[in-house]
């Protein structure tokens, strides 16, 4: 396989090899591989690949003491109302998670659910109506535009004539 690759990039035939190397290059290549690459194929193969360490014991069934866990002194117990209490504490904050969950499933199913009506909404509205929207808020936003362009001139106007004023009385 090795060859046929090697020989594919010695011949210079455009649509199934490309000619890379010349005759005394590839047997040159060839050379290399069957005296270093193959030679130390093994060598090779063992430095590259890890190494899997198991380490087994072996212990006999009656060799495995059991220990009794550490009991807490009876100086340290719980009475039965502390007990109560803490389970109770326990319960309440299940409980709590628990309706914070169902609040945030249905404030979600909520937003899915106005979303889904908006999008209905917005696929319910002809293209003429939307077009006749757009047209109307455009000549809106000229009419304003126009409207502040006169006030701006209008303030202009009247700050020119002020600091005319002003520099004819310090004249």
């Amino acid at each position: 396989m090795f060859k046929d690759l090697m020989l594919r990039h010695s011949v210079q035939r455009p649509p199934y090899s490309v000619g890379l190397f010349t005759l005394a290059e590839m047997k040159t290549i060839l050379n290399w591989m069957l005296d270093t690459y193959y030679r130390h194929y093994k060598l090779y193969q063992y430095v590259f690949t890890d190494r899997i360490l198991t380490s087994v014991t072996q212990t006999h069934p009656m060799d495995i003491v059991e220990t009794m866990p550490a009991m807490q002194p009876l100086l340290d117990a719980m009475t039965e109302e502390q007990h109560a209490k803490v389970v109770s504490e326990e319960q309440r904050k299940v409980e709590e998670v628990a309706r914070e969950k169902a609040a945030a499933d249905a404030a979600a199913a909520e937003a899915e659910r106005q979303a889904q009506l908006r999008e209905e909404y917005v696929a319910a509205i002809p293209e003429e109506i939307r077009d006749q929207v757009a047209s109307a808020v455009e000549k809106e936003l000229m009419q304003l535009k126009q409207q502040m362009e006169e006030q701006f001139q209008e303030q202009n106007a009247a700050l020119q004539q002020r600091l005319e004023e002003l520099e004819g009385k310090a004249a």
